[in-house]
């Protein structure tokens, strides 16, 4: 094989793995937020979910955008300072 293919193989495998960690990521997020979920609504303030998911090991700045990816797939609603399931 050419050193060209090898590497598009490298650049094609390594942004699948990226694709598949920021899944697992979103669910553990989604997780979280069912875990936390105080009310019958379904809905938490956006910074207690920060905070949890932080606590449980995540990256401050990883959470801020996989809730507004989250948002924007509308696997949750977005609230204001609220985020509901």
């Amino acid at each position: 094989m050419e050193f060209n293919q090898l590497h598009k193989i490298q650049q094609n495998m390594a942004s699948r793995l990226n694709q598949e960690h920021r899944m697992n990521q979103s669910l553990e997020l989604l997780a979280i937020i069912q875990d936390i979920v105080p009310d019958k609504f379904g809905r938490i303030q956006k910074e207690l979910v920060i905070i949890e998911a932080i606590q449980r090991g995540m990256q401050e700045q990883e959470v801020i955008v996989l809730l507004e990816d989250l948002i924007r797939t509308r696997s949750i609603t977005d609230q204001g300072d609220y985020i509901s399931l």
